[in-house]
């Protein structure tokens, strides 16, 4: 075997440890949130959904009520 099929076959190896221990560490965590019923709210996880991002709807200018200038579904822009 080459120098370096035999890091590729080491590096699969290394990965499948990293992964057998990762899930070790998550089960033990979830054993300890169990066993004290630990809340994420404890964790400081927010329970609320965020509210919805942008502020104005889409081709509004905020607080004006008029459009930003885009001509209406194909209508020609108004010209000055």
């Amino acid at each position: 075997m080459s120098n370096y099929q035999t890091l590729i076959a080491q590096a699969e190896e290394l990965r499948a440890k990293a992964d057998q221990e990762r899930r070790a560490v998550i089960e033990r965590i979830k054993g300890e949130v169990a066993a004290y019923a630990i809340t994420g709210e404890d964790l400081g996880f927010s329970t609320r959904k965020p509210a919805a991002e942008g502020g104005a709807p889409r081709g509004r200018k905020p607080g004006s009520g008029k459009a930003n200038g885009a001509a209406p579904h194909g209508a020609a822009p108004a010209t000055s």
